[in-house]
């Protein structure tokens, strides 16, 4: 007697999952990532073993190349934490408004909606996903799992920047600077940069209304200084031709 399918859906795989903070995490096993066994069904219809990938396809659409993972959990395959890389996402968004003027020099074909099949993708439509038919019936059917997955949605957006961190703070958007280095060759010369300081605020009194006490103390203090400087003068004798008849 053979062995009952144990995921057969997407029902199934999210019953396998432990929700913590609007992440639904994998059981942790000796692998580093939530995958599946090789020989799974699931595994050879998606051509792919990762938990999150399958998921992602099923709950969402058929991604390109890999997929970013927006929250701190390793082992959450939550969707809706997950996302394309920020050049596929950004091809999506000119290829889906081809009639705004700053994408009138894209080429290639529109497509109807950012989430639609990339032109790319098309000629391999057979190879990366199931049919839509099969998508359909892979989809998740619980009421309180489409509720917590509409929500999650809502939150993350498609660019998945509404992603919360296990302590309710928002995932801060990882912004890599090149530095930019200045080489004679490339006739750049180095750049003085002065930084001002803020202007000094204005006093509440006005200027008559002000103690000028202050004055006398700065003219006291450069009397005395100018003393002490003519006191430590050397003096040399006067020659008699100079003296006083």
């Amino acid at each position: 007697m053979a062995r009952p399918l144990k995921y057969r859906n997407a029902d199934d795989l999210f019953a396998n999952t432990t929700l913590s903070n609007d992440c639904l995490l994998w059981p942790k096993n000796t692998m580093t990532t939530p995958v599946l066994a090789p020989s799974s069904p699931l595994a050879k219809l998606f051509t792919t073993n990762s938990v999150s990938r399958i998921l992602f396809t099923i709950c969402r659409y058929i991604p390109d190349g890999r997929l970013v993972r927006c929250c701190n959990n390793s082992f959450c395959v939550n969707p809706y934490h997950h996302i394309e890389s920020a050049k596929v996402r950004k091809t999506r968004m000119r290829l889906a408004t081809p009639e705004d003027p700053k994408n009138r020099t894209t080429l290639g074909t529109s497509i109807v909606t950012p989430t639609s099949l990339l032109p790319k993708q098309e000629r391999a439509r057979h190879l990366i996903a199931p049919s839509e038919e099969q998508l359909a019936d892979l989809r998740p059917k619980s009421p309180d799992l489409l509720l917590m997955l509409a929500n999650s949605a809502a939150q993350a957006g498609f660019d998945g920047k509404g992603v919360l961190d296990r302590n309710n703070r928002f995932v801060p958007e990882k912004d890599i600077k090149r530095p930019v280095v200045l080489t004679p060759a490339a006739g750049n010369t180095p750049l003085l940069t002065v930084k001002l300081r803020n202007p000094r605020p204005v006093p509440d009194r006005l200027d008559e209304d002000l103690d000028d006490k202050w004055l006398d103390k700065i003219a006291e203090r450069k009397r005395r200084r100018l003393e002490q400087q003519l006191s430590q003068l050397p003096t040399r004798p006067v020659p008699s031709s100079e003296w006083e008849e």
